[in-house]
């Protein structure tokens, strides 16, 4: 549902459906209502079974990110996952190429700051 420039999503529970929900539709729908294109980096954290919680947890990473965590384009935020934190970091451009290029660096930043700490990096599709 999209109203002036406010946008309601409700997705349904089971993730495997929303996930399914979410990759067949709700980018249609929200690129439709932008002129903007979003593009998101994840960053995924090694997990517990190979580096302490103590410096792998969310607040820890959150503290080591400190700033970075504020940006508004492009946005970065942590999120706690059982196999360890995953890092979204998502920007906005006229085009692909604009919104990769405003998060070239912070993803380049993150990497500096987690070296050793990071699993992987993919691109969201």
């Amino acid at each position: 549902m999209a109203q002036g420039d406010k946008a309601i999503v409700m997705l349904p529970g089971p993730p495997k459906e929303m996930k399914a929900v979410l990759a067949e539709c709700c980018h249609l729908f929200i690129n439709r209502l932008s002129n903007q294109v979003f593009v998101s980096i994840n960053i995924k954290c090694k997990g517990p079974d190979e580096l302490p919680l103590r410096e792998i947890g969310e607040a820890p990473v959150a503290d080591l990110l400190g700033d970075i965590l504020d940006n508004e384009n492009p946005t970065v935020a942590t999120y706690a996952k059982e196999d360890g934190v995953l890092i979204r970091v998502t920007a906005s451009g006229k085009t692909r190429e604009d919104a990769l290029t405003a998060m070239q660096p912070v993803v380049t930043k993150i990497a500096e700051i987690l070296a050793g700490k990071i699993a992987w990096v993919k691109e969201e599709v």
